[in-house]
Order: structure tokens, then sequence, then C-alpha cells
């Protein structure tokens, strides 16, 4: 039993760890979440409804957030381990991170634009600016950012780093970015090939992540992906309804992804790669820090 349990070195097994881990997740989630469901039990309204609702939006963005918080958390004090072998590391040294990933998140998005607006495959129309529209973004703003850690906090800084402990990078990589994508599947119109996407920037993130021993590049990243998408162009985010500053009338297909969102879009998965290539050569070039298994696993 002890095989099945632990590991040579008598650690529990991080499938284990994991597992455990996404079931309190899970519980936390569903008691900060009971707020919104008896509102739609006693009004009779469907989830989607309220969640159209900037602000009920807002709530089950921080809700999340706070969930896996408190589920790493728990977690770590359970296993005496300091938040920074989940990537949480102090801003001083890391801030160069975060501009990169900020950086790398927003072009990524907006050269994405540029291709299908030059191509014809999608027409942009400016909407009007109006105080309500300027705080809608405010608000969502906010969300992505609750999104941007809840994500990375769980599935790169505590998954990745539980994986590591198999001392076998392809594990943490595959397996995480598979998690991460199924997560995914039971979002709005729901298409494979923007699985197979989110399954891809889910190896990317965890790329950033190993090498820097930090999170701050993938939140970078994840927040200005998310935002300028859905609240700046304005396509669908992962199959939810973006709301930006722009109408987008786009074709249904491989080239924009259609109903789930640029993310579906084959222009996303080159973008990808190419984030590849330059988070290798940035830290090459700019950054002290260094890929090192033991010491994530070890902290």
């Amino acid at each position: 039993m002890k095989s099945v349990f632990k590991n040579s070195g008598g650690q529990v097994r991080s499938f284990w760890k994991i597992g455990l881990a996404f079931m309190l997740m899970s519980v936390l989630l569903g008691i900060f979440l009971f707020p919104l469901y008896a509102q739609m039990a006693l009004k009779n309204t469907p989830i989607e409804e309220l969640l159209n609702n900037p602000l009920n939006n807002l709530y089950g963005m921080f809700v999340q957030c706070l969930s896996v918080v408190l589920t790493v958390l728990i977690c770590l004090k359970l296993e005496n381990k300091s938040w920074e072998s989940v990537g949480i590391t102090h801003i001083k040294s890391q801030w160069k991170n975060l501009f990169m990933g900020l950086l790398l998140g927003a072009i990524s998005i907006l050269f994405i634009t540029l291709i299908l607006v030059i191509t014809n495959q999608i027409t942009l129309t400016s909407v009007n600016i109006t105080s309500k529209l300027l705080i809608n973004t405010g608000i969502f703003l906010l969300g992505f950012i609750f999104v941007a850690i809840n994500e990375e906090l769980f599935f790169r800084g505590y998954v990745v780093s539980k994986l590591l402990q198999t001392r076998s990078y392809p594990v943490a990589y595959i397996v995480s970015s598979i998690f991460f994508g199924l997560m995914h599947t039971s979002n709005p119109n729901v298409h494979i090939f923007g699985i197979v996407n989110i399954i891809l920037i889910g190896l990317l993130f965890a790329y950033m992540f190993i090498q820097t021993k930090s999170l701050w590049m993938s939140m970078g990243y994840h927040l200005t992906w998310n935002f300028f998408q859905g609240n700046i162009i304005g396509y669908n985010v992962s199959g939810t309804t973006g709301s930006g500053f722009f109408h987008i009338k786009s074709e249904d297909n491989f080239w924009t992804g259609g109903s789930f969102g640029v993310e579906a879009s084959v222009w996303t998965t080159l973008i990808i790669i190419v984030g590849f290539i330059v988070t290798k050569v940035y830290m090459n070039k700019f950054s002290t820090t260094r890929a090192d298994l033991s010491r994530i696993n070890e902290q």
C-alpha cells in the first residue's frame, strides 16, 4: 500500500495531493457560490442570466480566487512549505518578468487581431463609449486579475510544483496542461481546437513558471490576454461573451475561432509557439533566473 500513496522518498504522491486540493477547492467554491445559487432558486433565474450582471460575474471571479488561495494556504501549512514553493515571490525581484508577461499577453492578442483584420476575417466597428461601458471595463479588469491569480496559483503554482515531485519535467508540463484544458470543456460554445490551444497555452505558462521559479510572468500574460480579448477588442473569451470597445463581425472558421472566440483560432496556435521562442530569448538575454527543479520542489 505504501507504493500507492507514497513515493520512495516517503512523500505522499503528487496525484493524491492534487486530487485532495481540487476537492477542497471545489467544496469551498460551492460554499461561497451559495448566495448566487440561492438567488437563482428564489427568482427562478438561469445562472447564465445572473452572470450577465457584471457585479455577479465579479463576485464569481472573486470567490474562485478566494477558494484557490485558501486551498493552497491550507495545503502549504499541512506540508510545511513556503509561498515561494508555489511561485509567490517578492515583486522586487520579479517586476521585469511581470512587465514582460503583461506586454506579451497584450501584444499577442493585438497582433492576432491585426492579422484577422488585414485578411478580412473580422471587421471591427467602434462602439459608443459610455460611463457604463467604462465602469464595466474596470469591473472586468479587476475580475480578470482574480482569474489570473486563481488559475496560475492553482494550475501552475500548486499543480506544477506538486508534479515536479516526480522529478519529471514532461509529466509536470503535460499533465498540468491537460488538466487545465479539461477544466475549460464545460465552457459555453466549447470548441475542440479551443481546448487544444488552452492546453498549449497551459504549456507556455508552465514553461514561464519553471524557467522563472515565479508566477509573475504567467499571471501578467494571462491577465492581459484575457482582458484585451474580452474587454478591449470584444472577443468571446473561452466561449463566454465579451464586451469591449468594438463590435466584431466575424467569419466562423478556424482562422477566427468562431463562437468560442479567438482562442480557437489557428493564429493563436502560432502565437503561442512564438511565445515560447520569445520567452526563451528573454530568459537567455535579460533574466538572471534559471530553472532548477530541485529548488522549486524543496522550498
